[in-house]
Order: structure tokens, then sequence, then C-alpha cells
């Protein structure tokens, strides 16, 4: 007899096992999300010259590595939403002919089970219409500098201060932090879950980028 119950166990947890194991790769979910999303705006113009939603834009996305190609797929999805047509590289110049979007990925943290995931994921942005970026990848004490991609990336990461230099090229710069914290309970696969919360932060993160308002 005592036999049986321990075979009994072992079949309960290889069930469970294996339901566990399919979450991880159906889409599915039933769950309630509350999620809020905080966020900060920056815009300098000058001579009141406002955003506009682009016709094309350059995306440089950089940060984690476990979400960098999802989130830059979602951003990407989110501008194409609004009529934007988005060329991605993976290597960033200092100038560019058309509008450029920076985005990087401060912070990722998605605890994931069935029931109860949690997130919280920050992004920070930069968006250029001018196209324009020299600035930001120079030494704050030596603007004659050349442009250092790496000190750019490293800037917002740590999120130092953005100081902003106008002159008659660059007539507007907008910066963007959007945190997004989300607590969920329900049933919830793994990749619904980390689809919500990753188009959820970039959609929100794209409107607040091309918003019209400062």
């Amino acid at each position: 007899m005592r036999s049986q119950r321990i075979s009994g166990v072992f079949a309960v947890v290889s069930i469970l096992v294996v339901l566990v194991g399919a979450f991880a790769f159906v889409g599915f979910s039933a769950a309630e999300h509350r999620t809020s999303v905080d966020q900060q705006v920056s815009t300098a113009t000058v001579n009141n010259t406002s955003v506009s939603v682009p016709s094309e834009v350059v995306l440089y996305v950089f940060g984690s590595d476990s979400l960098g190609d999802r989130m830059e797929t979602a951003i990407v999805t989110a501008l194409e939403q609004r009529g934007t047509s988005v060329r991605v590289v993976s290597h960033l110049d200092p100038v560019y002919d058309d509008p450029v979007l920076l985005v990087g990925i401060r912070e990722s943290q998605i605890s994931y089970n069935p029931i109860t995931p949690s997130a919280e994921v920050a992004l920070s942005s930069l968006y250029a219409p001018g196209g324009n970026v020299t600035q930001f990848g120079q030494p704050n004490d030596d603007v004659a500098a050349g442009f250092n991609a790496s000190l750019l990336r490293e800037r917002f990461l740590v999120g130092e201060p953005i100081v902003f230099r106008m002159d008659d090229e660059n007539q507007i710069f907008r910066t963007v932090d959007v945190r997004l914290s989300d607590e969920t309970s329900g049933v919830v696969s793994w990749p619904a879950y980390r689809s919500y919360v990753i188009e959820t932060v970039a959609e929100r993160s794209v409107d607040v980028v091309l918003s019209e308002t400062p």
C-alpha cells in the first residue's frame, strides 16, 4: 500500500511538470493584469518647434540581451501602426538624414510562474527629429571630441541626465523614461506574459515619444 501512494505522488508531480513545460511554448492567457506605467518627458525646442509623427525613422535599440530583439520588434510594430517606416540599425552613427529614435533598456526583470508572474521593465528613449545625435556621444568637458557610441549607451543605461545643446541644425530633442510595473494573477503562459509586458511598454514609449504635447 505504501508503494502505491508513492507512485501516485510521482504521477501527480509528472503531470505538473508536463503542464508547466507546455506553458513555456503555448501562448495562452486568462489572467488579470495589475499594471502601472510611469513616465517622464523632457522636450527641448527652438522657435516653438513641435514633434510630429515622422514618415521614416532610424531606430537603435540597446541594453538587455534577453529582451533586445523582442523589444525592437515591438517598437517597430508600434511605429508602423502610426504610419512610420522604420530602418533598424545595429551600429550607431552620429548623423542621419532621417529622424533618429534611440531606445535603451535600462531594466528588465520578468519573474514568471503560470499563476502570479510579475515584471519591472524600464526604457529610456532619445528622439532627435533632425537626425543628429553627435553631442550625446561626446564628453561633456570636450565637445570637440569625436563621437563615441559606447559613451552614449553608457549614459543612457546609468540614467545620466541628458544636456541638450541647441543650434540651427538641432531645433528639437525629446527624452522619455517609461517604467512598467506589473503583477498578474490567473493562468498565463510564458510567451503570452512576456509579449504582454514587452508590447505594453513599447507601445507606451512610442506614444509618449511622438506626442505633440511636451
